[in-house]
């Protein structure tokens, strides 16, 4: 988020902006807004996951931010992408469009996809790295382990194969 920034748009649902608001104001009476949700692979094709509490608790995004005013998408993805990862916009790539529902925080969701450098070394317990193959089967195992807007992005193929 922009250093002093934490003014959103709502939007209607149609994605066309109403006014401007408090994030947090616009989190408290789940209006309708925008995000982003950023999904990390290392180079060893590791997916960095991350424990969760705000909608459904669980594993979920590496990240996740709103989309503040007078930013774009790509501009809050590559914001985020930053300021929790230290890594610039150009490894970013958008993945999928998600509509507003209940396990989004009832927000227009953009997953992007980040390609970190070399694998990282995270020490912090609410951090879990898991390939692709190792991840699917637990999705389907141990479903309650994840947030439900990380399931049904999952499940929509976009994660697998960036």
């Amino acid at each position: 988020m922009r250093r002093g920034t934490s003014r959103v748009e709502v939007v209607d649902r149609d994605n066309v902006p109403l006014c401007l608001m408090d994030f947090r104001d616009v989190q408290n009476q789940g209006l309708l807004h925008r995000k982003v949700a950023l999904a990390l692979r290392d180079r060893a094709g590791r997916l960095l996951l991350r424990q969760r509490d705000e909608i459904g608790a669980g594993w979920s995004f590496s990240s996740v931010g709103p989309v503040v005013q007078d930013t774009s998408r790509e501009e809050s993805a590559a914001d985020l992408v930053f300021r929790d990862w230290g890594l610039d916009g150009s490894r970013l790539f958008f993945l999928g469009e998600f509509p507003p529902e209940p396990s989004n925080g009832n927000a227009f969701t953009y997953v992007y996809g980040v390609r970190a450098g070399a694998p990282r070394e995270f020490d912090a317990p609410d951090v879990l790295l898991l390939t692709w193959d190792a991840l699917v089967p637990m999705m389907e195992q141990a479903s309650d382990l994840f947030t439900p807007f990380w399931l049904k992005v999952a499940r929509s193929g976009c994660l697998g194969g960036f």
